[in-house]
Order: structure tokens, then sequence, then C-alpha cells
């Protein structure tokens, strides 16, 4: 028997586009011999289509295109997630469904049963949980389905205790192979953890299982794909491409022999945490209609990351840049944007905007009669800055990239409408060391960023002589906190006792004033279990928990 895993990349709402895409893929997958055709969660609205599911329509679209594949479907069984439309008037009105078709028919459908509301996961908002397993006969094999978080409900896996328990109705049925639609979003180390899980569950049901995983970006969340198929000795003998769509064709014997060496992901967690930055960035600018980007390439290290990743995803011929310098500029800061834009092959100029700042200075004066100092006179930069990056960007009808970082983020270390501004946010999942550490992965193919952008104190140059570090801690110490408090949701008591007396407090502070900030930001780009984002849903006027 000949599985086939259709591991897609759909464009969230487009139903006739994913529609198209799902009936191609199986007339290739009928040409390859496939018995057995998979496709992931929700493949025809695309995960997660939130309320585009409130739209007149759009459900009773769906259904429409799900009966258009069920005709397609000759020759092989098609499994295939869509939105079910409820007919009880009490509780949510879909369900998250499955359904098995073969020769035009229905032969079955499965309704997920642990709902997720946790996270980024807001699934009780729209879905009701189905009731029952279903198993099919598939040439005299017990085939039994699930889909993505119905898989979940282990110990070791999950932190939520379900009533359900759809591997335990598995296991007593005796099932010869359980399959699993998902749309598992990436996290760093997230391919391995659900290889671990799926290793568990065949060896506790004694059954070979496959996964067809979602693959792409959509918005925020990044899905890896990695499908993988796995014998009931929980070894994984057939792999999904990372980041990429693949129909990968599993043969049963594969179940029944030694595994073979298999074709790796990337090796390292840097690798895929780059891979999945660059296909989230493609993704979201040719989603969004776009083809190309820009940002200010100020020398530093975030902004040199920033573009050396867009030039991967999108090609140098996609991708500018402007230095915009201030008599607060650094030779070295500009003599690094410039080698970096030269060595990226990139469009670059470099426009002084010390007279526009000192027009603004003089208006202040003349108009207010305060002088422009402090805090003020330091954001009117970045702000002046922003209005010619986000001009050159509707000129250009290009996205504008942000790229700040976690730990900048989570001190609100950056300028309102300045540089905390852009399309989407590259860089804000990772923390400063993290940044360091892609931009040495993306140095080892080619060196291309400077060796002195490592080197270097980080530094706004808002004024003169300054640096990060004097008003903010160490930035060791600072990823240390902000990773305690995001993913570990620790107080600043509790990060004082584990981390840092001198510099919590100081820390806690900064976040819980800057909430506001965090609101406003770009989109992020999530490759960490827990982001600044849609995950996270934190009153901006609150009472502070200090």
């Amino acid at each position: 028997m000949k599985f086939g895993l259709a591991q897609l990349n759909p464009r969230i709402g487009a139903l006739a586009e994913n529609t198209q895409k799902i009936l191609e893929t199986i007339d290739q997958a009928r040409q390859r011999g496939a018995q057995l055709l998979i496709f992931p969660e929700l493949a025809i609205t695309g995960y997660p289509p939130r309320d585009l599911l409130d739209f007149e329509g759009f459900v009773d679209e769906n259904e429409a295109a799900l009966k258009r594949i069920e005709a397609h479907s000759r020759g092989l069984t098609v499994v295939c997630g869509f939105v079910e439309k409820r007919s009880e008037k009490t509780g949510c009105p879909y369900f998250n469904s499955a359904a098995v078709m073969r020769d035009g028919k229905r032969l079955g459908t499965y309704r997920k049963r642990l709902i997720p509301n946790y996270d980024i996961f807001d699934e009780a908002r729209y879905f009701e949980a189905g009731k029952d397993p279903l198993v099919i006969d598939l040439e005299g094999k017990k085939v039994a389905l699930s889909i993505c978080e119905d898989i979940w409900n282990r110990p070791r896996f999950s932190r939520r205790a379900y009533v359900a328990q759809t591997l335990e109705e598995y296991k007593k049925a005796r099932v010869d192979f359980l399959i699993n639609l998902s749309a598992s979003p990436f996290r760093r180390g997230k391919p391995a953890w659900r290889q671990e899980l799926l290793s568990e569950i065949a060896c506790d049901l004694g059954c070979p299982i496959l996964l067809c995983n979602q693959v792409g970006g959509n918005d925020e969340l990044l899905f890896d794909g990695c499908s993988l198929a796995v014998n009931a000795q929980g070894e994984t003998v057939a792999t999904g491409k990372a980041f990429e769509e693949e129909l990968l064709i599993v043969d049963s014997a594969l179940f029944a022999s030694e595994p073979k060496q298999l074709a790796a992901w990337p090796a390292t967690d840097d690798e895929m945490v780059c891979e999945a930055l660059k296909m989230g960035l493609r993704d979201y600018v040719h989603k969004c209609g776009s083809r190309s980007v820009g940002l200010g390439l100020s020398g530093g290290i975030d902004s040199s990351v920033a573009v050396a990743l867009a030039v991967e995803a999108l090609g140098p011929e996609n991708v500018w840049a402007l230095s915009l310098p201030t008599q607060y500029t650094s030779a070295v800061s500009k003599e690094d944007a410039r080698t970096l834009a030269t060595n990226l092959k990139i469009d670059f100029h470099e426009v002084s905007i010390q007279p526009l700042f000192e027009v603004y200075e003089k208006t202040w004066l003349q108009g207010l009669g305060l002088p422009l100092e402090g805090i003020t006179r330091e954001n009117v930069q970045p702000r002046l800055r922003m209005s010619i990056l986000m001009g050159v960007a509707n000129s250009r009808n290009s996205l504008l990239l942000n790229t700040s970082n976690k730990s900048e983020l989570a001190t609100g270390f950056s300028t309102l409408y300045g540089d905390g501004a852009g399309a989407i946010s590259v860089l804000g999942d990772l923390t400063k060391k993290q940044v360091y550490a892609l931009g040495r992965t993306l140095n080892r193919k080619v060196h291309l960023i400077p060796e002195r952008v490592f080197s270097r104190a980080p530094t706004a140059e808002l004024r003169l002589g300054q640096v990060d570090q004097d008003a903010l801690p160490p930035y060791d110490v600072l990823d240390a906190l902000v990773v305690a408090m995001l993913e570990q949701n620790l107080p600043a008591k509790q990060l004082s006792e584990r981390i840092s007396a001198q510099w919590a407090p100081e820390f806690m502070k900064r976040h819980l004033t800057s909430e506001f900030k965090r609101w406003q930001h770009p989109p992020v780009l999530r490759v960490s279990p827990r982001a600044f984002g849609v995950g996270r849903r934190i009153p901006i006027a609150a009472t502070r928990q200090d």
C-alpha cells in the first residue's frame, strides 16, 4: 500500500486557489500510485482561518469546494481537512473536520475532538468538539483518523488534560494505522519534539503513524511541514521536507524494513530558525501581494541580520535599504552599512537627515518656545527616518521591515512611530544573543556581515557616545529575564531571586509600562514557545504585577 502525504502551503481564505492545488495534488498522487492521500488540517481554508469563518458564504463555499474534491477522488482514497457547518443551534457553529472520500463518494467524516484554546490557538471560538472516533477500512486494514491536537493529549507533551481519550479508544480497537492531519506551528525544537511524540504514541498503540503537516507562513505563524511516517517500534521511516511543499509517498513496506538514513532537516536549531524566518518573510510578502521589501540599514547587528535574511528570502533584486545618518552616526556605522549593502548587491542609498533634524529643532523652538532636549530630542531622529522609509516604501509598493528584537520589545526600547514601525517584525521573537547567533549562521556560507558588526557595542546613536547598556541591563542578563518572564511567567520577585536582584525590578518596570507599544508593534514572526503577538494577551491598563 502507498500513502501520500500532501504537505501543502495554502493561502488563508483563498478557497479557489487552495482547492485547485488540492485537485492537482490528487492527480500527481494518482500518477505516483498512492492509494491513500492525506492533506493537512483545514486544507481548503488554510489554517487558521479565524474570523473569515464569520463572513457570509465563506463556509458554504468551503463545503462546495469539498464536493469538487470528492468528485475528483477517482481511484484513490482522499482525506482532506475542511470546515463543517453544524446543524445544532447551541454551541459553536462549526466542526474542524476531515472528510474521507473515494470514487466520488463520502466514506466518512471525522470531527476533531480536542479543541485547543490556549496561546496562539483559539479554536473554541469557532469549533465544537467532535464526539466520536473514526476507523475506515482500507484494503482490509483498519485506519484510524485524528486531527492535530487529538494526539497531543499526553503528559510529557501537554500541560492540558482533555476528557476525550481518542488514542485509548484506538488502542482498544487495535488499529493497523493511525493518520493525523496537522497544522502544527513551528517553534525552535518543535520538529524533533513532534518526532518524539509520534514515537511514543506508535509504541503505545503498536501501529505505524503518518502525520501530514501544513507548511508555510501565515501572518505570525510559521508551519514547518516536516511530515512524518513512524513504524510500530517508534522509528521514523520517512520525513517530509522542512519549510517546503512536497508530496511525500510512503510505501507501507517501509514500516516492516530496517529504517534507513533519512535526508536530514537543517542540522542545528539556529539553521532551522533561519529557514523558518526566510520562509515566513517570503510568504508574508507574497501573500500580502507585494514583491519587495526595504529597511533602514544602520550598520548594527539587528538591521544587518534582517537585511541578510531578506536577501536570502527574496533575492537581492527585491531588497532595498537606506542609511539615514545624523551628526551622531559614527563613520564606522556608515562604513559597515555600505560594505554590507555592497556584499549583498542590493539597492542602497545614504541620505543624511541632519538638515531635516535641524529644521525640526528650529521649528520646535520657534513654535513652542521650548528647547528640544532629552528623550524627546532623541526620538525625533527615528521618527524622521521612518517618515522617509515609509515614503520610499510607498513609492516602490514595498513592505517595510521592522528590525526590533525580542529583548528590545520586552523593555519598550524603541520609538513609537519610529523604529517601532513597519509591516512585519522579522527578529521580534529573537533575543539579542539569538540575533548574533543567527548572524553567525548566515555568515557561514559566505562572509557577508562585516566582523566589526559582531564586536561593536550595540548603540542607537541618538546622542553623542550613546550605547544600549546606558539604559538597559547587560544583554546576557536582559535575555535571561525576557525568557524567564515570557516562557515561565515568573513575576519580578522570582526574577530577582533566580536571575538578577539588581536588574529584575527595573526590567519589570520598563516591561509593564510599555505594553501599549507592543500592542502597536508589527506582527512578529514566531519561532519560540512564547512570543509577543497574537498568543499573548496582557491588558495595557492593568495593576502592575511587580
